[in-house]
């Protein structure tokens, strides 16, 4: 791939480095908030970008684009694009790939998905088994899907730039800490969720993460639902948007 457009993808490389710096950088921004140097009210800031991106991912991503499991505007389409981009995590075009070979070949040697302490820091993705994909190409098709696959980098640090115009604190926490704290939690589903070899139902961190994911086991038994019980903060957006 040329180096010029490998830059502009969100490749595994590229996500172990944002995944490093937010961390850094969301232990600073909390400390700043802890010392008083910065108002507490900064962390509204991330936690709204934070729920828009996990809810772009887990309903948008997850539930919509890989699954199908319900239809809506197709304005909410690319706000959920933009917003799962924005995490860092991968396009949606990426994302639904990897995880349609994730179900295929659950908890195997051609699973995509690492499961073990790696993943938080520097293994993001295993090597991507599996053919041409129909649901895939038809998510390509549309301008936005296709643009914010092929320039998913550039599009970040424009965001982010601009926010630093406006303000350097917006920056920091209004896209660089929400990116940390969705690793994190990403990162802790994705391993505890697939221990020993099998995806497990994990309802108490519900608790601590309501966004529904940690039914896992259930969800990989039948992937047709979108309500993964009382505690899914998706699944009451979705009452919302869906046709």
């Amino acid at each position: 791939m040329n180096f010029a457009i490998q830059l502009l993808k969100l490749t595994p490389q590229n996500q172990t480095v944002a995944a490093c710096i937010s961390y850094v950088l969301f232990v600073f921004g909390l400390w700043a908030v802890i010392t008083g140097e910065v108002s507490v009210w900064w962390l509204s800031a991330t936690f709204i970008v934070y729920m828009a991106m996990q809810l772009s991912v887990t309903v948008g991503c997850h539930r919509l684009f890989t699954h199908r499991t319900f239809e809506c505007h197709k304005v909410w389409h690319w706000l959920f694009s933009v917003f799962a981009t924005l995490s860092c995590q991968a396009s949606a075009v990426s994302w639904v790939h990897v995880h349609y070979i994730h179900h295929k070949y659950s908890d195997t040697n051609k699973d995509p998905h690492v499961t073990d302490w790696s993943f938080l820091f520097w293994k993001r993705c295993a090597p991507v088994s599996g053919g041409y994909l129909k649901v895939v190409a038809r998510l390509a098709k549309d301008p936005v899907h296709k643009i914010l696959h092929e320039y998913a980098m550039l599009f970040i640090l424009s965001v982010g730039c601009v926010l630093f115009l406006i303000n350097p604190l917006l920056l920091l926490f209004g896209l660089i800490m929400p990116i940390g704290y969705y690793f994190i939690t990403c990162g802790l589903h994705q391993i505890l969720s697939h221990s020993n070899s099998q995806p497990k139902n994990l309802p108490w961190m519900e608790l601590a993460f309501p966004m529904g994911e940690w039914i896992h086991a259930d969800h990989h038994k039948d992937s047709s639902q979108w309500d993964f019980g009382p505690y899914d903060v998706g699944s009451y957006l979705i009452r919302w948007i869906k046709k």
